[in-house]
């Protein structure tokens, strides 16, 4: 009678915490929809004009621009159409809550499918869904640049990507049931194919993990192929852009080749109070699983393999790899929070060791799991804290990026380097000749963000200023810079092969350089921002060098030329 009302209560709190876990997954969803009906104005921060890309390929995906093919992409197409669908609902909406929600339109279905089919220890579910609600609603990465609160515009797809890896990750952990579990895990890995392809490396390794330690069987692989299959082949046949983005990443990783040793050296100096404990844990559940290894090596066969790559220690060990190879590729992210589902098992396993083990088990699972969260929302913390003392930056010619705030100063000290900028712009291009911008910090700092959009609106008003004493319009227009948002903001059209993220030094490779030409020899006009005169502005006017050299210069403002066709 004892185990009968014991696997009763067992069952009712499995229930209980089925239903607690859908409903925080409801209110995530619920609290997204007010704050993006709300939430107008967001603290600026470091490289925050990243979103812009996101606002332009939305722009250009609603005119009809198919990415891969008219626009580069450095990642997949999956965040830039979430973000125009998005955009469609909440067309006020904030740029970066947008980016940042717009993930839910494939995540949540994906968690609600997990814990519908979740087979696990009481509480686990309702563990493993309440960190996902939050860094699915933080707007902010667990590491920063610069010690000023603010969100962050940059590293949106690294987020995404992690709070995919972390579905894939919870449904390996919690769902037992084959079909259920190979149709998500399917599903999560070409959601990561179309969003940033390291990220699918690192779902595959996951997979990999759960195939060696026999829990995938012939059943599930077929299932989870299917899943994978289906949205990749309806993607080639309908818009044909799955094999150029292939042949893109193939062109970017031979760009990208070096440094890898430097990559991760930085994210292990980074995440060393994570990966510190998770490495001694991995030792500790070594020690506490010697007999299981003892006895798996000396099975036959594949029972000797499954054997060792069911063990904890050995599990985590390997994802841990894998979520190293993708994070070190990675400037911004909510680093690992994808461990948890596996380490939320742990917790549940430490409950059932003896003495001093179990104690180390907790305590360095707690040392492993706390620094993300606590830095992330910290960070959040203090970017809520500040919002009623910043000032908006007031300038509704940016329309949609009419969206941050910052301290008075800052924006004070932006106007005044617009200025300095101009009178001084011999220095910074001895500068640039050496390859040097004014601050080796430069783009991290909020100043120089707000100073972009200060100068945006400048360079609009230049050109409007130049079309009315010319008597023309120029329907089509590109930028020399990293982001071009300013087609979108005049509503004309913005060049073919025009990047999302212009950076040569990375990301974009030369065999691109040719279709970004043959895009700015099309336009109407194009504009060459000079204050301040940057490295990165340098070498994207090296790319474009034959193009203007077919053009007339005209100097429409003291930080903006203008290039016409002759």
């Amino acid at each position: 009678m004892v185990e009968v009302v014991s696997e009763e209560r067992a069952r009712g709190v499995t229930v209980s915490s089925r239903a607690a876990a859908m409903w925080a997954l409801v209110a995530t969803v619920a609290l997204a929809a007010v704050l993006l009906s709300v939430v107008t104005v967001l603290p600026i921060g470091t490289y925050y004009w990243d979103i812009y890309f996101f606002v332009d390929a939305a722009h250009r995906i609603r005119v009809g621009e198919v990415p891969h093919q008219d626009f580069f992409l450095s990642v997949g197409a999956l965040p830039y159409y979430l973000y125009e669908l998005t955009q469609r609902i909440w067309p006020d909406g904030q740029p970066l809550l947008v980016g940042q929600y717009s993930l839910l339109l494939v995540t949540a279905p994906l968690m609600a499918a997990v814990i519908l089919a979740a087979d696990a220890e009481p509480g686990r579910v309702l563990a493993v869904v309440l960190p996902f609600a939050f860094f699915s609603l933080a707007p902010v990465n667990s590491n920063e640049f610069v010690t000023v609160p603010a969100v962050d515009g940059y590293g949106l797809y690294n987020r995404q990507a992690g709070l995919v890896l972390y579905v894939l990750a919870s449904a390996l952990a919690l769902v037992r049931v084959p079909l259920a579990l190979g149709s998500i895990a399917g599903l999560a890995a070409a959601a990561l194919f179309f969003l940033k392809i390291t990220g699918f490396v690192a779902g595959a390794g996951f997979i990999l993990c759960a195939f060696l330690a026999g829990r995938l069987g012939a059943k599930l692989m077929g299932a989870g192929l299917v899943a994978f299959l289906v949205p990749v082949v309806v993607v080639e046949a309908s818009l044909g852009i799955v094999s150029i983005y292939i042949s893109d990443v193939l062109a970017m990783l031979a760009h990208n080749s070096g440094g890898l040793l430097r990559r991760v050296l930085r994210l292990i100096s980074q995440e060393l109070d994570l990966l510190a404990p998770l490495g001694i844990l991995c030792i500790v559940l070594a020690f506490a699983e010697r007999d299981r290894l003892l006895h798996s090596l000396r099975a036959p066969g594949l029972n000797k393999i499954t054997g060792i790559f069911s063990l904890t220690a050995v599990q985590l060990a390997l994802m841990t790899v894998f979520a190293i190879s993708f994070e070190m590729q990675n400037t911004g992210s909510q680093e690992f929070i994808y461990l948890w589902p596996l380490l939320s098992g742990i917790l549940f396993l430490g409950k059932k060791l003896g003495g001093h083990v179990r104690l180390a088990v907790i305590l360095l699972l707690a040392l492993t799991a706390l620094p993300t969260f606590s830095k992330a929302a910290h960070r959040l913390a203090r970017a809520v804290a500040i919002m009623p003392a910043q000032v908006s930056l007031n300038l509704p010619e940016l329309g949609v990026l009419n969206s941050v705030s910052s301290r008075e100063e800052y924006i004070r000290r932006a106007r005044l380097m617009r200025e300095h900028y101009t009178e001084h712009s011999e220095t910074y291009r001895t500068l640039v000749q050496e390859g040097e911008d004014p601050s080796f910090l430069y783009y991290t700092m909020p100043d120089t963000q707000l100073l972009y959009l200060i100068d945006l609106v400048e360079g609009m008003k230049a050109i409007q200023r130049h079309e009315q004493e010319a008597g023309v319009r120029y329907e089509s227009i590109a930028g020399l810079d990293y982001v071009d948002p300013m087609p979108l903001l005049l509503g004309r059209k913005g060049a073919k092969g025009m990047p999302m993220g212009l950076d040569p030094t990375r990301g974009y490779p030369a065999g691109r350089h040719e279709s970004y030409r043959a895009g700015l020899a099309e336009v109407d006009a194009i504009v060459e921002p000079l204050c301040p005169l940057l490295d990165q502005r340098a070498d994207i006017r090296a790319i474009a060098e034959p193009v203007l050299a077919e053009r007339r210069a005209v100097r429409i403002d003291p930080c903006w030329i203008l290039y016409v066709k002759q």
